[in-house]
Parts: C-alpha cells; structure tokens; sequence
C-alpha cells in the first residue's frame, strides 16, 4: 500500500461543496433521461460484484480481497486478462461489507442487503423532484456533528505490545476457523488477548473440547 488517506484530510474540502450543492438550485449531478434514480440498484454497491451488474460491459469481473487483488495485479502485469476491459477491485472481502467498520458477519449483512434489495425492485425509479424535495428537507445530511460522533462509541483500543500480537497470531492457528462471529477469528482473538472473552466462547474450541 502506498498511501493511505483519512477523511480527516479530506472532510474540509468535501464539507464545502456539499454546502454548495446544499445551496444549488439543482443537485449538480447527472440525471438520466427520465430524470429519475433508480433504488434498488443503489443498495448493490456495497456489495462485491453488484458494482458492474449495471455496467453495460460483457467482458467484466469483481476481484475482492486485499490479497486477491495484488495476486489479479501482478497477473496483470504479467500480461494476464487482456481480454478483460473492466475489473471491479475491492480491497475488502466481499466489498464494504467486509470491511473493518461491520458490525456483523459480511454474509449476514450481504443476506439483509440482498433482502431489501428484492423489497425495493432494482428497477423501480424514484421521479427527480421527490428526491430534490427530500434533500431540500435535509434527508441526507446527518444531524451530528462528527466531532461529537466519537461520543457514541467505546474508546480506541490500547495499541497492543508485539508479544500480544504473537499471541493473537497463535490463537488463530489453533482455532483455524471459518469467521463464524465476533465478527470474526482475529477480532475473537483480540478479544481474548484483551481479556473480554474467553477461548471457551470460541465454538470450534469447544466442540474440540468435548470430542
């Protein structure tokens, strides 16, 4: 990884165009002929592979992983898939719902995506003016300050000494697991390591207790 850039750095700048988009007279985006949005479709981007679903290109795959993706890069570089014109990249597994802010299994949040999309109808179109009016009445913006966001979560974790995070690498090859909760193996094993859970609460460690 090269670089690695936090909102903090960018909050500002963002900060400023939403307030003049928020003053517009029109959202400056661009609008489909209908001049509506479609809804289910937007609920597919959080997941792996629903990003090129509504791209018009045959010739397309959905890499997700961050170890997945350097081995598709260097096959790349070697020369490999020239035959492909679009490769959707993820750096965590299964897309964002994979990533490190999830608080539930990334296959349960997958389900209840893949649910809501079914209830909302991918084809289904939301008229531009509806969603004008929403924004005008504030619907996206949150009513939160970020400062005041660290507020309603645990504090940060104490960085962990080396031979912690040994110990953390030690308890994940003696359970080699399938991320079946916590929400998954290293988290657990963190967890542990951290004193607040047990290795009895790990369900493979106990079923290999009993047998």
């Amino acid at each position: 990884m090269d670089k690695v850039l936090g909102i903090n750095d960018v909050y500002a700048q963002l900060s400023q165009k939403i307030e003049q988009i928020y003053k517009a007279d029109q959202i400056p985006v661009p609008w489909n002929t209908s001049g509506s949005f479609s809804v289910g479709n937007s609920l597919r981007w959080a997941v792996s592979g629903e990003e090129i679903v509504s791209i018009d290109i045959d010739r397309s795959r959905a890499v997700s992983g961050l170890q997945e993706v350097i081995s598709c890069l260097e096959k790349i570089e070697m020369g490999l898939f020239s035959d492909v014109e679009y490769i959707e990249f993820r750096s965590c597994s299964e897309g964002c719902i994979g990533g490190t802010l999830t608080a539930i299994d990334k296959y349960v949040a997958k389900s209840a995506i893949q649910k809501m999309i079914r209830k909302f109808n991918p084809k289904r179109h939301l008229p531009r003016e509806k969603i004008l009016r929403l924004y005008e009445k504030g619907r996206f913006m949150s009513e939160i300050n970020p400062s005041k966001l660290a507020g309603l979560f645990d504090t940060l974790n104490e960085p962990l000494s080396i031979e912690s995070l040994q110990e953390i690498d030690m308890l994940l090859e003696r359970i080699n697991g399938k991320d079946c909760g916590a929400p998954d193996c290293r988290t657990f094993a963190e967890d542990v390591v951290r004193e607040r859970a047990s290795q009895k609460d790990c369900f493979l460690i106990g079923a290999r207790g009993k047998r």
